[in-house]
């Protein structure tokens, strides 16, 4: 039964579906070419009148005008080669060859109706695979000892794709990379080859399981024009630019701001009354204040939270250029309380496996969490044995917005945080705390974020789904950020909610090791951003 297609009611209809929309194509381009050629609906007048004109003379010929016009359609529809204009000028002309005839035999009927199809398939949209196309791939692309075809049809999950199903006849990857070169040999880089876990039917779930183990696979050919990405625009580089100047603002701003208490006490008072900060006046306490020492007492924080997030990009780039996977210039988002929410960095190219995915989204956060870790413990190394005219006092609230770095922080200076208003620190200890809970809020398994990739690539897209919903109930609730849970949020809803496309061999899973990067790295993202209370003992972490 197993080189049987039994489809099940949803693929026939599906099925169906798909004939009816070529023969509505069919039948719309009959119309559109009936209207340029003068050809009328045949009733039982114009019958009669066709039976008359057989006996006084032939038909009106056609124009090469009209083949001018279908061109110039065709043209502003979608680009056609001069290869595609010279097979649809040899087509129109035996057409207009057989029009011209006083009276059409059956063979002349049947090559007319022939040239026809031939024109219809020319016409076709580029995403529409041909049903010839479709044979060469049956016969030729899979074969018993690779992928023995039951069936196929279009793929809805995906524009202009069309699946086969059937039985897989070795090793996954194996049979992938036979199956990819003799796409490549056969059709170049017209169509894009992709590996799918096989949707689910409503026939027996016994039935979707390989005899292997794991899932039954399927394969889905879609023409690559509709997942090419587009090149990049000039003023893509603009903007990212722009970005990256007011992350570097945004990052002085947070370095004076963690500095600010080295500016005099009256000019503090000042600042505190509302009405003084709109007034104009020039605060006083600033006559004799030297602003460089006070810029320079702000570079430790910029130059920390600037560094991690280089390294994080820095370490993307790295790894797509092993991984020979193209990525977008970075975006940088600034943000006052933390210097920067990271980067948004586009894949450019489409991905070919999981494991190339993983890489790739895993490289930024591990690299740029480890700078910002050497950082923090730097900090937390002077915040407990540096001189005290190096420290800043930050409020408690403040590091208590942390479970993770809280309790670090409380077992390393032996402070109650909950019990202390304000606690002294050194300016290394706010850079690397920032850095880190920005490397934990992209690694939030949601979206197109660093964690969201991760995520997809170890543990699948419908993982991902549920692992999204949870992160936008913790963000709306404000477990996950505090404060910057709404900023956050929104952040993702603008610009990273939709998932990356499913690398083109989706079936393959990543290592064991890399499985239990992903987890780690989750587990470590929560522990940062959710609060710490006034009932937790730092000794049980």
């Amino acid at each position: 039964m197993g080189f049987v297609d039994q489809k099940s009611e949803r693929q026939k209809q599906e099925e169906a579906k798909s004939n009816e929309a070529k023969e509505a194509f069919k039948k719309s381009t009959a119309e559109s070419l009936d209207k340029m050629l003068g050809v009328e609906e045949k009733t039982e007048v114009n019958q009669k009148d066709e039976e008359k004109s057989d006996e006084s003379g032939p038909p009106v010929s056609v124009s090469d005008d009209v083949l001018k016009e279908i061109l110039r359609a065709e043209k502003e529809r979608q680009p056609i080669d001069e290869e595609a204009e010279q097979k649809i000028g040899e087509v129109f002309q035996s057409v207009k060859k057989l029009s011209n005839k006083n009276k059409l035999d059956s063979d002349d009927a049947a090559n007319l109706q022939s040239e026809f199809e031939s024109l219809v398939e020319l016409l076709a949209p580029a995403s529409i695979i041909s049903k010839a196309d479709t044979e060469i791939m049956k016969t030729k692309v899979f074969g018993m000892n690779s992928f023995w075809v039951t069936g196929s049809e279009p793929y809805l999950d995906m524009e202009g794709g069309w699946i086969f199903r059937g039985n897989l006849r070795g090793n996954r990857e194996e049979v992938y990379e036979a199956t990819e070169r003799r796409m490549i040999e056969l059709f170049a880089d017209k169509y894009e080859l992709m590996m799918v876990e096989e949707p689910e039917t409503d026939d027996d779930m016994d039935a979707s399981m390989d005899a292997r183990g794991g899932p039954r696979v399927s394969f889905v050919i879609v023409p690559t024009q509709l997942v090419k990405q587009p090149e990049p625009s000039s003023w893509q580089t603009g903007i990212a630019l722009l970005l990256a100047g007011l992350t570097v603002l945004s990052a002085i701003q947070l370095g004076l701001v963690a500095e600010v208490t080295r500016l005099p006490s009256e000019t503090l008072s000042w600042f505190s009354s509302p009405d003084n900060v709109d007034s104009g006046a020039v605060p006083p306490g600033l006559e004799n204040f030297d602003p460089v020492e006070y810029f320079n007492a702000a570079m430790p924080v910029t130059l920390g939270v600037l560094a991690s997030a280089g390294a994080h990009d820095l370490a993307h780039r790295i790894m797509g250029l092993f991984r020979d996977v193209k990525l977008s210039v970075p975006f940088f988002i600034p943000n006052g309380q933390l210097g920067t929410f990271g980067s948004v960095t586009q894949i450019r190219s489409r991905i070919k496996t999981r494991t190339q995915l993983f890489d790739v989204a895993a490289a930024g956060p591990l690299a740029g969490g480890a700078v910002a870790l050497a950082i923090f413990i730097n900090g937390l190394a002077l915040s407990a044995t540096g001189d005290a005219a190096d420290l800043v006092k930050v409020p408690s609230s403040l590091l208590q917005g942390s479970l993770l770095l809280g309790s670090l922080t409380q077992l390393v200076l032996s402070v109650d945080l909950s019990a202390a208003r304000e606690v002294a620190v050194h300016p290394l200890l706010i850079a690397g705390w920032c850095a880190l809970t920005t490397t934990a809020l992209n690694l939030l398994p949601v979206g197109s974020l660093d964690g969201g990739r991760m995520v997809q690539a170890a543990l699948g897209r419908r993982t991902l789904g549920l692992t999204g919903l949870l992160t936008y109930l913790g963000l709306a609730l404000g477990a996950l950020g505090a404060s910057l849970s709404l900023p956050f949020g929104l952040y993702v809803l603008v610009t990273q909610r939709v998932p990356e496309t499913a690398p083109r061999n989706d079936v393959t899973e990543v290592s064991q090791s890399r499985s239990s990067i992903c987890l780690a790295a989750l587990t470590f993202a929560i522990f940062v951003l959710l609060p710490l209370g006034a009932d937790v003992d730092p000794s049980m972490l």
